[in-house]
């Protein structure tokens, strides 16, 4: 009902003897490693689609194109059972 400044400190204390900034140090290493994994295996499928001559290698391309189209919405519910 009121607006009080004093809760952004308390809540930054955290709770359980962990502060807030360990939850963000995680989340931090989490988004990092993702983003790093993501790249890596991005570049090596693209060194490979480019580079290398392959049977099938069409294919295997127009795969990789669908599955980068696909909305987020679709995949959802089999990441959430999964």
């Amino acid at each position: 009902e009121k607006f009080i400044v004093s809760n952004y400190s308390t809540g930054w204390k955290g709770f359980g003897k962990i502060s807030f900034a360990t939850f963000f140090k995680n989340t931090f290493f989490v988004a990092a490693m993702g983003t790093v994994g993501s790249i890596v295996s991005s570049l090596l499928v693209a060194y490979g689609l480019s580079r290398l001559r392959f049977r099938l290698r069409g294919l295997l391309f127009a795969l990789v194109l669908l599955t980068m189209m696909l909305p987020g919405q679709i995949l959802m519910i089999p990441q959430y059972l999964w």
